[in-house]
């Protein structure tokens, strides 16, 4: 994990930016369950909130979504944490359906002292 201090002189690490590059998804789904993307040339990202966690932290899905056999599959489909009262997110899962591909992270933390 890179930890990096920016002009403000505030201590930013990865997880730091990984929330700040989500703030237009999180905008979007403030105060719903789920919201749908969409832009023009490319598939709807769709984004859902599936739990709230300990500590203020909420876990999202963002998939694509496509329909094949008359089923619904997400791919790709990603799992994050994000700590809104830290603004901080950290990526959990991804899968790929397509390529029978399945990552997971083991919940790492870290504070800033």
């Amino acid at each position: 994990m890179a930890i990096r201090v920016n002009k403000a002189g505030e201590i930013r690490t990865d997880y730091h930016i990984i929330y700040d590059r989500l703030q237009p998804i999180l905008e979007a789904l403030e105060g719903k369950d789920d919201v749908t993307l969409t832009s023009k040339g490319f598939m709807d990202l769709n984004v859902d909130r599936l739990y709230s966690e300990k500590e203020g932290a909420v876990r999202i899905s963002i998939a694509h979504n496509y329909t094949q056999n008359g089923d619904v599959v997400p791919d790709p489909d990603m799992e994050i944490r994000v700590y809104p009262d830290r603004k901080m997110a950290e990526a959990l899962t991804f899968q790929n359906a397509l390529l029978f591909t399945l990552a997971q992270t083991v919940g790492r933390w870290y504070t800033q002292s």
